[in-house]
């Protein structure tokens, strides 16, 4: 065996000098339980706050997309008259004054046809309200001139405040009407709960000759909430405008026709106070139509 005996020292030296090999690597890369976990938990708290942004992200997001849905809804329903059913209501409702003169004046009143200028006035909020004046109405493409010259003249000769009332020139001397429609329209806002409003804005003017006796701007609002509002609670968004409208255009008329009324008799005043007065004849004149006999 002492031929093998070199041989096994040699191998023992070799795997002496493996395992110091070995030692000396796991020395030089030695595993740091402390600093792994330490590493550890920085990845993890890297992974938790990316995942904290990742979702702070998706909030704002989701926040920001909810904000635009809010908004996009309450743009929406700022006037969601668009939202009506066609045809979803009755006929333009009949909404008379029962406004009566307290004096009469002998005036024929000739109502022209009311100039339509309410794209010129959209936007323009009426009668010192938060509504405004809009393009939307339960007309469905109807005659809003032809409607408001309609219930003007019915109301004039209802109201008894003139003698006659026309709608084309018959003499110099009578009174013409021109009126001017700034706003006829509804507006329907809200998202469960819905308003709806009736918007009516006239500017109408009276002359004689030429010359200008009364020139004034009306502006009425009526909601569903008001008390001058004359349809039910419980409708189609459709019929409600068109209630509101006519309600609104009958309270703007009242109001017209009480200023009317006010100012007409001054222009009787003045009338007869610019009418000469008869002269009795002079003691002695001679008659010329008086025929003399011999």
């Amino acid at each position: 065996m002492g031929h093998d005996e070199p041989v096994s020292r040699s191998l023992q030296r070799a795997a002496l000098q493996g395992a110091a090999a070995m030692s000396a690597r796991l020395a030089n890369n030695r595993f740091d339980a402390p600093a792994f976990w330490r590493r550890s938990n920085r990845s993890v708290s890297c992974d938790w706050k990316e995942l904290d942004m990742v979702l702070e992200m998706t909030r704002t997001q989701v926040g920001c997309l909810v904000s635009l849905a809010a908004v996009a809804i309450w743009s929406s329903g700022c006037n969601r008259a668009a939202l009506r059913l066609p045809g979803a209501s009755l006929a333009f409702p009949e909404t008379p004054t029962y406004y009566r003169a307290k004096a009469h004046h002998p005036y024929t009143v000739v109502v022209l046809a009311p100039v339509d200028r309410r794209p010129e006035h959209y936007g323009e909020r009426i009668a010192g309200t938060r509504w405004k004046g809009c393009c939307t109405d339960a007309l469905w493409g109807g005659d809003a001139s032809a409607l408001i010259q309609k219930r003007l003249v019915s109301e004039l000769e209802a109201s008894a405040l003139f003698s006659s009332v026309a709608t084309t020139l018959t003499r110099p001397d009578d009174l013409v009407m021109r009126t001017e429609i700034h706003a006829f329209c509804s507006q329907v806002v809200g998202v469960v709960f819905l308003r709806v409003a009736g918007i009516t804005a006239l500017k109408v003017s009276l002359e004689q000759n030429g010359k200008v006796l009364f020139d004034h701007k009306f502006e009425k609002v009526v909601t569903d909430a008001d008390k001058e509002y004359s349809g039910s609670q419980v409708t189609f968004i459709e019929q409600a405008m068109k209630v509101t409208m006519a309600d609104s255009l009958r309270e703007l008329i009242k109001e017209m026709l009480s200023q009317l009324d006010v100012e007409a008799a001054t222009w009787s005043r003045a009338a007869a106070n610019q009418s000469p007065e008869p002269t009795a004849p002079r003691a002695g004149a001679r008659n010329p139509l008086a025929r003399v006999y011999r």
